[in-house]
């Protein structure tokens, strides 16, 4: 990757905000550990409708053929009565589950932010064959081939790798217009970089094809 002052397209600075980055490093370890296939969550759905449905039935059966005949009952109060009557406790239930992953969510939230260094300032310069952020004494170095995805979020725009997400904030632009033109620019230097990925991969195929005869 080239890094001179011919290759490169522009050059921002801004000051880190601990509570958004500590919001960008959350936002990477949930797109890091989503699957690259979108249709498995719907998958996943209907895998859980299907056995909520299977349990049901099983359920059914087991009070009217055999839980009636072993305690010698004729009527059985049907599912949907006992269903009905539980409701109020699952859903109490659910929301105090819900209520205590937002709790752990917001406290994992507030200690990653009170460890960040407040005032620290990151440079990022964008060249055509990728991306070097700075800050301090640590400097990123990621090339346009090994970003997985461009996201342009309401006041940034994320850069996600394969390991880490680098993030360019709106307020490090003149205005709104020119962080959308960035935007649209970085994602087209993002796909003008996969052909010159294929063409080295086929250049260096044939390299070794050449020598290996």
């Amino acid at each position: 990757m080239r890094t001179d002052a011919q290759s490169r397209i522009m050059s921002l600075s801004f000051q880190r905000d601990p509570k958004e980055h500590a919001e960008v490093m959350f936002s990477a370890g949930r797109q890091l550990m989503t699957p690259a296939r979108g249709s498995s969550v719907w998958t996943f759905f209907a895998a859980t409708i299907a056995f909520g449905a299977i349990v049901g039935l099983a359920m059914e059966g087991y009070r009217r053929f055999i839980l009636s005949p072993l305690l010698g009952i004729k009527d059985v109060t049907p599912l949907n009565i006992i269903v009905l009557q539980l409701l109020p406790f699952f859903l109490l239930l659910i929301a105090l589950l819900y209520g205590r992953a937002l709790h752990v969510q917001r406290r994992r939230m507030r200690a990653l932010t009170d460890r960040l260094q407040a005032g620290v300032f990151i440079d990022t310069d964008i060249y055509r064959d990728g991306i070097k952020s700075s800050s301090g004494p640590v400097t990123v170095l990621i090339e346009w081939t090994s970003v997985r995805e461009i996201l342009l979020q309401k006041t940034r725009i994320e850069f996600v790798n394969e390991s880490f997400v680098v993030y360019i904030p709106e307020r490090a632009f003149a205005n709104r217009q020119a962080f959308q033109a960035a935007a649209k620019q970085f994602r087209q230097l993002w796909l003008e970089a996969k052909p010159r990925q294929s063409e080295t991969k086929d250049a260096a195929r044939v390299s070794t094809e050449t020598t290996i005869r």
